[in-house]
């Protein structure tokens, strides 16, 4: 079943086994819905395990398991499914089983769901209206040296490498959710990990473009501002990590390092705050950028600087990700605890000040109505 199709899960998967494709939101969301109505165990598999079900720390019971492989092969007489690590083949534009590579054998799997999302296909339109975000090789000037920041002091100043791998948030043939040989061709996308504000600044920018509110630049002015973004992306460790090969290179013995606070996030002092400020700031600034575009009014600041309010919500997006993420396991609270049981004291609306609501209860033991379940209104403890 693909994702869309289980809009609830019931108790019809009470005491069996669920094996999910992919681990982004979705994954995460049935997970939990399925370890609610006791599910007897859920895998979670994906090619690269970096997605959010992936990161979550514990779930309720120990009952779900997240697995870097992937289904290639219905075994025991239709019972079973052999998951296969994998890697991606570029000639054939998919993944593939790694010759010797590990293997898992599940048994006894009730239901598969497709938690895979979509592959975009712009095939129906002409070549020179479809935009590509895999950009060639890219080099940045000579002497460019990285702005100070969370791993600056372990590394120094690293020279780049002299090709460099394609941008996160730059496509080469686009300015800012517009195609730069044809500007009447737009795009509404996301290329951050914060989907809904960045599609909403996106569409409050096009249609500034539109209406002429705001002028865009000569395609000579768009193609030197997004140099010059992609640059800024080498700012922040994260990213350098994934385009510039030596930059990777100098900082691999940290996350190699078992004692290194990169691998050991156990609280925002040690380093890691900063690590996480520096990738979500990035990603607000070009929301910001947009916004402004658009006369938003969101005021996160601009692409140079977030704003009060801003800096706000990088501070609870830095310690949502703790608090979701990142919580201390304690084995007492390991039947019920789930990544939705967040202390929401630290959080509130970064435009009315109002705190978030607490839960009435653990998750696990809520309804649908966010009310206690019926069974459990006498005071029935879990």
């Amino acid at each position: 079943l693909p994702s869309i199709d289980v809009v609830h899960i019931d108790s019809s998967i009470e005491g069996k086994r669920i094996l999910l494709v992919g681990d982004s939101y979705s994954a995460e969301d049935l997970t939990l819905q399925a370890l609610k109505m006791n599910a007897e165990h859920v895998y979670i598999t994906s090619a690269k395990r970096r997605g959010t079900a992936s990161s979550t720390s514990t779930w309720p019971g120990n009952k779900a398991e997240s697995l870097r492989c992937l289904p290639t092969q219905v075994i025991n007489d239709g019972t079973g499914v052999l998951c296969s690590e994998v890697k991606y083949d570029g000639d054939i534009g998919d993944y593939v089983p790694i010759e010797g590579g590990e293997s898992w054998e599940l048994e006894d799997i009730a239901a598969v769901i497709y938690c895979t999302g979509y592959r975009r296909n712009m095939r129906y339109l002409d070549e020179d209206l479809q935009y590509g975000c895999y950009s060639d090789e890219w080099s940045a000037p000579e002497g460019w040296q990285s702005q100070r920041n969370s791993l600056t002091k372990f590394v120094g100043n690293v020279e780049t490498a002299e090709e460099l791998s394609r941008s996160y948030y730059v496509c080469d043939n686009m300015y800012r959710h517009v195609l730069i040989d044809n500007p009447n061709m737009m795009y509404v996308h996301w290329r951050t990990v914060f989907f809904l504000s960045e599609i909403d600044a996106t569409a409050w920018a096009l249609a500034a473009y539109v209406s002429g509110e705001t002028v865009l630049p000569t395609a000579e002015e768009m193609e030197t501002r997004n140099y010059l973004e992609k640059l800024d992306e080498l700012h922040t460790p994260w990213h350098r990590y994934h385009i510039d090969f030596e930059y990777a290179e100098a900082t691999m013995p940290l996350y190699g390092d078992a004692e290194h606070w990169l691998n050991t996030p156990k609280n925002l002092t040690a380093g890691y705050g900063d690590y996480l400020r520096e990738y979500i700031s990035h990603a607000l600034k070009l929301i910001a950028r947009d916004q402004v575009a658009g006369g938003h009014g969101g005021d996160w600041g601009s692409y140079d600087k977030l704003s009060v309010r801003g800096e706000k919500l990088v501070d609870q997006l830095v310690q949502e990700y703790y608090g979701s993420r990142m919580f201390p396991i304690i084995e007492e609270e390991t039947e019920w605890r789930t990544f939705r049981d967040i202390d929401p004291t630290p959080y509130e609306s970064i435009y009315t000040g109002i705190k978030a609501a607490p839960l009435k209860g653990h998750w696990m033991d809520l309804g649908d109505d966010g009310n206690l379940l019926p069974h459990l209104l006498v005071g029935t403890e879990r």
